[in-house]
């Protein structure tokens, strides 16, 4: 015997078994992510206290994003960033500037054809 259905199938309206999975994985990890935010502010404040020659905390002042190139200016510091090649500088007040270009960088996929993400 063949059966044979004409039409549409009606859309079932019940959770399958793997949503169900899914949603309770995906609120294990909004759960985890909030609690590992103490775990975060203790390994700044560690830093702060046990490293801080190696910390530097800059405040924003400037900012500019023209195509793949983006400049942050802090109190007396300056980075230049091209996202296209990943190279970076970082000029300081009173210092010469230093520059390099990494062998391996992190691309943002959504940046295309020169124009950053907010700019349509």
């Amino acid at each position: 015997m063949i059966f044979y259905h004409q039409g549409n199938k009606k859309k079932s309206n019940e959770l399958g078994v793997a949503s169900g999975c899914l949603l309770f994985i995906g609120f294990g990890a909004i759960i985890f992510f909030f609690t590992l935010l103490d775990d975060i502010d203790d390994l700044i404040a560690y830093f702060l206290e046990k490293k801080p020659q190696q910390v530097t905390i800059l405040e924003e002042t400037y900012h500019k994003y023209e195509g793949p190139y983006i400049s942050v200016k802090a109190n007396d510091n300056s980075l230049y960033y091209d996202l296209e090649s990943g190279k970076y500088t970082i000029k300081k007040q009173d210092e010469p500037s230093f520059s390099f270009t990494p062998d391996v960088y992190d691309y943002d996929a959504k940046y295309k054809l020169g124009k950053p993400l907010f700019k349509k």
